[in-house]
């Protein structure tokens, strides 16, 4: 009938059921239950429970986190982006999502890179509480930081007011280059570039559509990836190469990386970063015979292993940027242009990826605390010989940009290869005197070559160290003389100059107070052990991630009116190196299964601080699934009752003791 609602006649019931079944999406409650809206939005996805990592301890109260447990560092402390390359905190603003740093893996004890998750800052008047702290070593390094910051010394890590003179702390002996290629926009590849350089027959607008999807075309110098692509490209100067291959329809081309496999596996993940997948890593055994120019021969053995990309977008593109394709003892090549011109960031990363190929490990003389000239050596075909002259001096041209003096070009007879080929022995040595060692070592050592990055770290610092051991020997014996001419007796004299210098014996002071016939000699009795006895010292505890242990000479409190930064990294060891030191960042509390970050209550007294960040809790809902926010704590609406697999309230009561994570 005209103007009735519902359906009438013979088939009004199937009218009925069809209008309950659209009208029921009104109903509010009908429509989460059946799109299962509170499961999908619910951070424990409808369990009662959840296992997760404390990432951060945050006090919640009258709507405020209480920032006092928040750690953060001044805004000119410098983070190091590479092992070489570092900048100040404050100016990730606005690009952190774009940049990795690297940290402390204390699993495998290897220095490697991770993303950051955030990044922020807190007021003075949310860190007056545990005030701000300078922490200074007896060899120079220096840090200011709230005090809560965790450091990373020989009692665990600890906050940096409970710091005291003399323990020991993790550093990271390196002399970091500013990081000046972010801030640089300028082209170094475009796609007129990669057109000439394409392979012919190739499908050139699909290796130009997928180079300019991964962000690499066209390629400037403030690319985020700009570091690892220099790294790489100074690889392929060295071990690794590009060339044709048969593929299925005629040639393709194929770049290889040949290196140790924990080398390799941070190739690959460079590789990866791009956006590249490589092969299974393939190993070799050959045994070939060298023959000398002299005549003599030379059987050469060992295991080789080698990873592929069979790539023609990655070929073209590193074709693009110079990289010489076949056998690079019979062509001639310079370094490319766009490295010449680069940064020195930039420039760092090439001669790293490159030295680690080819360029001696350091090791010492005789005497054990020398260190040798490290040797740079290629062959080139005869005819070819002046082009691999003016490549070499490329390279010194290069390193003289980094204050690292180098040898003249050496000639000498080459060997005789397999299709009679005569080549020359170039090559190029770094002066041996301790201020340009240094300067190699701490500013550019080696990548891709773990090992012999490992012995430069130690190298920089163990000759750092004879420097300013010898300058604080010298301040030592006049403050000692003064206190002698002062009337002082020798006791007391050696007292108070020990607790003054750190690391000077008693028997060095009673030979100062005898008298020294010259005293321009007297920094050589600062003597170091032997390199050898010194690194199993230095990096006791440390594996071979390249860490030493520093001592700390004064911790005190300083007036700090400005705000505190911070970063959270991606890594779930959660340090980073600022200012050469190892330390915590501040993080957030995440849910294992799948990653959603909450706020947790802890319950009873003194269980926040049975809680450190890093321990793995169990959290409840507070009052069942449907909990709500407990108390007065705005959007607290879970607890933690386990703690490394133990019950939390039986470690506040003394009954267990909570594992140790």
């Amino acid at each position: 009938m005209p103007g009735k609602k519902s359906p009438l006649g013979m088939f009004a019931a199937r009218g009925l059921k069809e209008k309950r079944r659209m009208f029921r999406w009104s109903d509010t409650y009908y429509k989460r239950r059946a799109l299962g809206i509170a499961k999908k939005f619910d951070p424990l996805e409808g369990a009662p429970m959840a296992r997760g990592i404390v990432l951060e301890k945050v006090g919640v109260e009258a709507r405020k986190p209480n920032a006092a447990v928040r750690k953060c560092v001044t805004p000119d402390t410098r983070i190091n982006l590479t092992p070489r390359v570092a900048t100040s905190i404050v100016s990730l603003d606005g690009r952190w999502r774009d940049v990795t740093i690297i940290h402390l893996n204390r699993d495998n004890k290897a220095i490697e890179e991770t993303r950051l998750v955030d990044f922020f800052y807190i007021e003075p008047e949310e860190f007056k509480e545990d005030g701000v702290y300078e922490l200074r070593t007896i060899y120079g390094r220096r840090l200011i930081a709230s005090g809560d910051h965790p450091i990373y010394t020989g009692r665990g890590v600890i906050p940096l007011k409970d710091v005291r003179p003399g323990d020991y702390v993790a550093v990271y002996p390196r002399e970091p280059i500013d990081a000046a290629a972010p801030n640089d926009d300028r082209i170094v590849l475009t796609e007129e570039d990669i057109r000439r350089a394409a392979p012919p027959n190739s499908k050139v607008d699909e290796i130009i559509s997928k180079l300019r999807g991964l962000g690499l075309l066209p390629l400037k110098y403030n690319n985020r990836n700009i570091y690892r692509i220099a790294r790489l490209v100074g690889h392929l100067f060295g071990d690794g190469s590009l060339s044709y291959v048969r593929g299925g329809n005629g040639y393709e081309g194929r770049i290889a990386f040949s290196g140790d496999l924990e080398d390799l596996e941070e190739i690959t993940q460079d590789l990866a970063e791009l956006g590249f997948r490589v092969s299974r890593v393939n190993e070799y055994y050959r045994e070939s015979t060298v023959t000398w120019s002299n005549g003599l021969t030379q059987v050469i053995r060992g295991r080789s292993y080698v990873v592929f990309v069979n790539s023609i977008a990655l070929f073209t593109f590193f074709k693009a940027l110079g990289v010489p394709i076949g056998d690079k003892a019979v062509q001639g090549f310079r370094v490319p242009r766009w490295i010449m011109d680069a940064p020195l960031d930039v420039k760092a990363e090439f001669l790293a990826a490159y030295f680690g190929s080819e360029l001696e490990r350091p090791r010492v003389g005789r005497n054990g605390r020398t260190f040798q000239p490290p040797t740079l050596v290629i062959h080139k075909a005869e005819d070819v010989v002046e082009q691999g002259v003016e490549f070499l001096s490329d390279i010194k041209a290069l390193l003289s940009e980094f204050g690292v003096e180098t040898s003249a070009i050496s000639r000498r007879p080459g060997v005789v290869r397999k299709d009679g080929t005569r080549t020359v022995r170039l090559g190029i040595s770094i002066l041996s005197n301790t201020d340009n060692l240094m300067r190699f070592f701490g500013k550019i050592g080696y990548a891709y070559d773990r090992e012999r990055d490992f012995l430069a770290l130690l190298a920089y610092e163990y000759l750092r160290r004879k420097v300013i051991d010898r300058q604080r020997y010298v301040e030592a014996y006049r403050f000692t003389r003064e206190l002698a001419s002062s009337g002082y007796v020798s006791d007391e004299i050696i007292r108070i100059v020990r607790s003054r210098w750190f690391g000077i014996s008693r028997a060095t002071v009673y030979k100062w107070l005898r008298g020294i016939g010259n005293s321009k000699y007297v920094g050589r009795t600062a003597r170091l052990a032997p390199f050898n006895e010194w690194v199993n010292e230095a990096t006791l505890g440390l594996g071979k991630s390249g860490l030493v242990w520093d001592v700390v000479a004064e911790v005190k409190p300083v007036n700090w009116s400005d705000r505190l930064w911070d970063v959270t990294t991606e890594s779930e060891h959660h340090n980073f190196v600022a200012n050469g030191f190892v330390t915590g960042n501040c993080v957030r509390v995440q849910i294992t299964k799948n990653g959603k970050v909450v706020t947790a209550f802890v319950p009873w007294d003194g269980g926040l601080n049975v809680i450190n960040e890093h321990d793995e809790v169990i959290i409840e809902r507070i009052g069942g699934p449907e909990g709500r926010a407990y108390g007065d704590l705005p959007g607290v609406r879970f607890r933690v009752i386990m703690v490394n697999g133990v019950s939390l309230k039986a470690v506040l009561l003394g009954k267990k003791q909570k594992p140790v994570r």
